[in-house]
């Protein structure tokens, strides 16, 4: 269970959209959390399960009160003790009312190669991964992975926006060390789409994103 005061200013950087505007918001939340992995970082098998629901109450004449729901799950199957499966499914939802500043953020290298933190932002969220992961037979000083994934999701500002074929893929690949500072990470990706023209369906390559990481996410 959770209870949040915050106090909340939003300011336009470029154009006129969104507008500038302050106010406080009181949030509750209610979540679950279930940990079956057999190791972190780096699992080999398990999965890890995280929902929640969460309600505002926003007291400023210019803005309402929202819900939103948001589910997260994902499972590793190991083939050997080199060879790692992951598979993970995020998906949210949220009314009309939700601000800017709630609403659910994809992009970055967890989350859709290709993109930059907070790509998007939207009041639906679909996002599903599948990487491929291999620890190597030498060490890089610590233990060393090897991976590949494919990523494909949005996130929509409203419910009649939800297009599948709008949504973005994204593919990359990366190495990551298990320091004991945590995972140490490079990789480097790309994201596309499936464009319908006229006479027949293009795809549209975003340009070459590179990553670098160290210590465990938050």
């Amino acid at each position: 269970l959770e209870y949040r005061i915050e106090g909340i200013s939003l300011k336009g950087l470029k154009g006129t959209v969104p507008k500038s505007e302050s106010y406080s918001m009181h949030t509750f939340r209610f979540g679950s959390t279930i940990d079956a992995l057999d190791r972190y970082p780096f699992p080999r098998t398990g999965s890890l399960l995280d929902v929640s629901w969460e309600s505002s109450s926003m007291f400023s004449p210019a803005a309402s009160g929202f819900s939103k729901i948001f589910f997260s799950y994902q499972w590793f199957n190991s083939y050997s003790t080199r060879h790692t499966l992951r598979h993970q499914i995020r998906f949210g939802y949220a009314d009309k009312t939700m601000p800017l500043t709630q609403q659910f953020s994809l992009g970055g290298e967890s989350m859709l190669f290709g993109t930059r933190e907070d790509d998007r932002f939207g009041r639906q969220l679909l996002l599903v991964n599948v990487e491929y992961r291999v620890a190597l037979p030498f060490r890089i000083i610590w233990d060393t992975y090897a991976s590949l994934r494919y990523d494909i999701g949005s996130a929509w500002p409203e419910p009649e926006n939800i297009r599948f074929i709008d949504m973005q893929h994204g593919i990359g690949a990366g190495l990551a060390l298990d320091s004991p500072l945590g995972p140490v990470s490079l990789s480097a990706g790309r994201s596309f789409i499936f464009r319908r023209d006229v006479a027949r369906t293009a795809t549209a390559w975003g340009p070459m994103v590179m990553y670098f990481s160290l210590g465990y996410p938050l």
